[in-house]
């Protein structure tokens, strides 16, 4: 009988409201265990793990994301705030939004966040940002930055106007930071997968290298470059052999 719930190669939608529900379930049980540890990234019961990614984040890629005091910031997918309390440090202005009300009071009340610097933390999804539907602080910004994983969440349907639509929103002057884990060799839909590691039902999508290149052509056209395109960790902690953590760094050429 074929395994519906691991599907190669076939575009298939995924249950977007089904995710929410796992990570506000998920994020409940946080207030309880290690903050900064990845949702599902890797394991709760390895903390080690979690500030090895968050390290390993800052030292060795954060740097390409080239923030300074005038940068304004727009994260999609900030979780418990595990790299924001860093954007918000280096960076002028940062407003986050997360799709998981939880997840917004957590960071709301971290108490390693500069609160000086006055960020702002939104309940919403990246498609209700990009459609208008969040009242932003601030409408202009010239850093946009997703790590974890936000699009694996979203059916290919979606992602491209998503796209379209945040590019009214960054300045002429633009980077874009997006760290996804994607498939090795063909595209992987985990639907109603029941994961033994997060010991709860999981639905992700994992596309290649390829369908991503695709998929940010609308970025591409208004004249956004890759500038990074290769594996997040130069030695991968999850071990996985179908998907790996990847990272991209889009910059804008200034159009005439």
């Amino acid at each position: 009988m074929p395994d519906n719930t691991r599907i190669y190669g076939d575009k298939t939608d995924i249950d977007m409201d089904m995710v929410h529900d796992l990570y506000a379930t998920r994020a409940k049980e946080k207030r309880e265990k290690h903050i900064d540890q990845p949702v599902v990234l890797v394991a709760d019961r390895d903390p080690e793990q979690a500030d090895y990614w968050t390290e390993y984040e800052v030292e060795n890629i954060l740097p390409l994301f080239e923030l300074d005091e005038s940068s304004r910031v727009l994260e999609a997918g900030f979780g418990t705030g595990r790299m924001a309390k860093h954007l918000i440090e280096k960076a002028g202005r940062y407003v986050g939004i997360d799709y998981v009300q939880e997840f917004v009071e957590i960071a709301r009340h971290r108490e390693d966040i500069n609160s000086e610097k006055q960020p702002t933390f939104l309940q919403g999804s990246f498609q209700q940002l990009v459609g208008g539907e969040i009242q932003l602080p601030v409408r202009s910004f010239d850093r946009f930055f997703i790590s974890g994983g936000v699009l694996m969440y979203i059916n290919d349907s979606v992602i491209p106007s998503c796209l379209r639509k945040l590019l009214s929103f960054l300045d002429e002057k633009s980077i874009i930071y997006i760290s996804e884990p994607i498939a090795l060799n063909e595209r992987l839909t985990l639907n109603q997968f029941f994961s033994n590691e997060m010991q709860a039902e999981y639905s992700a999508i994992y596309r290649t290298d390829a369908e991503y290149q695709d998929m940010f052509k609308p970025l591409y056209d208004a004249g956004f470059e890759c500038i990074v395109n290769r594996p997040f960790f130069e030695e991968d902690i999850k071990a996985r052999k179908e998907t790996r953590q990847w990272i991209y760094i889009l910059k804008r050429r200034i159009m005439r």
